[in-house]
C-alpha cells in the first residue's frame, strides 16, 4: 500500500521549487502540508459517496506514465482533481494549511502546488490500485488512502 512517505518520495520537490521561484525548503514544507491534506480530501469524498468517481479517476491516472517532473504533470487535469476533491473551499484550505508558514505566504505556495502535485498522487495511487488487483487481491479504495 502506498502509504503517505511514498507519495511525498515521488514528488519532484527541486522542480516544484524552480517552477514556483522558491527554496527547496519552502516547497517541501508546502508539498508535506498539500500531500496529506489532498488524500485526506480524497478520503472524505470517498466517505461521502465518491468512491465510484474516485475509482474511475484512478483507472484514468494508472492508464497514463507517471509523471516523472513538473514538465509531465498536466497542470489543467491538476486544478480539476483540486476543484473535485475540495469544491470551492481550495484557497480556505491553502490559507488553513499555510497558516503555520513562518512569515512566508506558504497558503499561496500551497494553493499553487496542490494542482502541480495532484496528478502525481493520483498516478502513485491509481498505479498502487492496479498492482493490487492484478495481485489478485480485491482492491478497497477507503484502505488505501488510510495508509
Amino acid at each position: 500500500m502506498a502509504g503517505l512517505d511514498d507519495l511525498l518520495g515521488a514528488i519532484p520537490i527541486g522542480d516544484i521549487a524552480k517552477k514556483l521561484g522558491i527554496d527547496e525548503a519552502t516547497a517541501r514544507n508546502a508539498v508535506s502540508q498539500a500531500v496529506p491534506a489532498l488524500v485526506g480530501g480524497l478520503q472524505k469524498n470517498v466517505e461521502n459517496g465518491g468512491a465510484a468517481s474516485l475509482d474511475k479517476a484512478l483507472d484514468k491516472h494508472a492508464a497514463k506514465p507517471d509523471p516523472r517532473t513538473i514538465d509531465d504533470v498536466d497542470e489543467e487535469d491538476g486544478n480539476k482533481i483540486v476543484a473535485n476533491v475540495f469544491g470551492g473551499k481550495q484557497q480556505d484550505v491553502a490559507a488553513a494549511l499555510g497558516s503555520t508558514g513562518g512569515g512566508v505566504d506558504l497558503g499561496g505556495i500551497i494553493g499553487k502546488v496542490l494542482p502541480l502535485i495532484a496528478p502525481i498522487v493520483l498516478s502513485k495511487l491509481g498505479n498502487q490500485k492496479a498492482t493490487t488487483q492484478s495481485g489478485g487481491g480485491g482492491f478497497d479504495i477507503g484502505g488505501l488512502l488510510e495508509g
